[in-house]
């Protein structure tokens, strides 16, 4: 199928964003080992295990002037993301405004257009174009998985977590302590976090696997029963990608118990299950909390900062609209 229409469709191969520009649908391997040449080569390379790996083929296409390869986006009906240039191509503010206008064609103006993950290369690109910067700048680290010794406090038991119909048993609990652990914070600010609600989950068992579970940890009070930690991983699969690592879900402790070195002990036992089944261990951190010299401290390594999304609003993209 080959048309100029401006109505979203995973079955569409062809997009004209003018005269000389274009998307066309792309093979998903092909398109994947451009993206890990030209995106960005420290940024790909810390997620090399899946650098080759295969892209939402739905999703992926070209950029090309006229008959050119110029550059390739990932694209839906209300984002984008891992949009690259390939030398010598220059005029990247030139493509970025015509596929927002694209994404706005597409858009009823009910919800907000995004870029998401936004590396800090492209920050000034993308508001040039018009979109919003998000308050939220964050960053992964990561640390090879490794059998470490840990010690836990006789006053402490350990437990981990189990899943039913979808849900953690204990989802009432953990969300408390989850909610009790951020407030006041910045997490809890910048999150939205306002409520025990804000931490629960309806979970996929294809990311929240036995091997997740085993390597998660729940730490109980002996004298209380009281969860006073947990540390919940995940298999991600970041950027859509079909390779799977484990990550870190979540993690806190309550107030009252932290200096006490319960989120290392966490950390490291999560490192210890992992090690023989999984080379590495991922967590995403706001920029500016504590956490990230706790991770720091147990060796992860961070990748640069990035800003979480950018975003149209929907009140500009109903301006834009009215406009045309």
């Amino acid at each position: 199928m080959c048309t100029n229409t401006r109505t979203w469709s995973t079955d569409l191969t062809f997009y004209a964003l003018s005269d000389q520009f274009s998307l066309r649908k792309a093979d998903a391997k092909a398109w994947s080992i451009y993206y890990s040449v030209y995106y960005n080569q420290a940024h790909n390379g810390f997620f090399k295990e899946s650098a080759f790996d295969v892209y939402d083929g739905d999703n992926s296409f070209w950029v090309f002037k006229d008959e050119a390869k110029i550059g390739g986006v990932i694209l839906s009906a209300s984002s984008m993301y891992n949009l690259f240039f390939i030398p010598p191509f220059n005029d990247e503010l030139n493509v970025v405004k015509l596929i927002k206008q694209l994404l706005v064609d597409f858009s009823d103006g009910s919800k907000d257009i995004t870029v998401i993950d936004v590396l800090p290369h492209q920050v000034d690109l993308f508001s040039r174009a018009g979109f919003w910067v998000d308050i939220n700048r964050s960053r992964w680290m990561q640390r090879p998985t490794e059998v470490l010794d840990i010690i836990w406090d006789d006053c402490v038991r350990i437990e981990t977590p189990v899943i039913e119909y979808g849900k953690y048993a204990n989802e009432l609990e953990i969300a408390e302590l989850l909610f009790e652990s951020f407030k006041g914070g910045i997490n809890a600010a910048r999150r939205g976090h306002s409520s025990n609600e804000s931490f629960m989950f309806n979970l996929n068992l294809n990311h929240f696997t036995s091997s997740m579970l085993n390597a998660s940890t729940l730490v109980y009070d002996n004298n209380t029963n009281q969860l006073v930690g947990a540390c919940l991983l995940f298999l991600c699969n970041y950027q859509h990608q079909r390779i799977f690592s484990p990550g870190v879900f979540n993690i806190g402790v309550l107030p009252t118990y932290r200096n006490k070195g319960l989120a290392s002990k966490m950390l490291k036992r999560a490192l210890t299950h992992l090690y023989g089944d999984y080379p590495i261990l991922r967590i995403g951190v706001l920029q500016g909390t504590y956490a990230e010299s706790l991770y720091y401290n147990l060796g992860f390594m961070p990748l640069d900062v990035e800003v979480e999304r950018l975003v149209l609003p929907s009140s500009e993209i109903k301006l834009l609209k009215s406009i045309q």
